[in-house]
């Protein structure tokens, strides 16, 4: 291994708290695996590895990871608005599949980002059992605090 790939290594091990026999682990699949791939195919084999060197410990960081799923829709500004969110994997794997099929109906003059991003109405209208929104949108802002003409 040169030097960048296996402090990769190492710090990955490191941020995921292995001990030095679960680190020897991953250094051995990483050693078989270079001896026949590159490391650009063996780098995303290498948090795998991880999980299967310790998996009383990775669940264990699977569930102190839970604590922190969220979801945001915040920043609403020009017609659009922003998501983030943190979910588990199966949850977001299906998310970018569903999001990828959603994708490959609509009309394709636009990019495919754009129509995932699109499918995430569609997937939000079919959850609500409506076939379209509305084009236009009323805000309406109540205030807690009265008007000047009303006192």
């Amino acid at each position: 291994m040169r030097f960048f790939e296996a402090a990769r290594v190492a710090r990955a091990c490191v941020l995921a708290g292995l001990d030095a026999a679960a680190c020897a682990f991953v250094d051995r699949q990483c050693t078989i695996a270079l001896t026949m791939q590159p490391w650009s195919r063996v780098r995303g084999r290498v948090d795998g590895w991880i999980l299967l060197a310790d998996p009383a410990l990775a669940a264990e960081r699977e569930r102190e990871a839970a604590g922190a799923r969220t979801m945001i829709v915040a920043g609403f500004k020009d017609g659009h608005c922003d998501i983030w969110g943190r979910v588990g994997a199966a949850d977001g794997l299906d998310l970018d599949q569903a999001l990828g099929a959603i994708a490959k109906t609509l009309p394709t003059d636009t990019p495919l980002q754009h129509r995932r991003a699109a499918a995430v109405g569609v997937l939000a209208r079919q959850a609500l059992g409506h076939t379209e929104l509305p084009r236009t949108a009323q805000i309406i802002v109540v205030s807690a605090i009265p008007p000047a003409w009303a006192m």
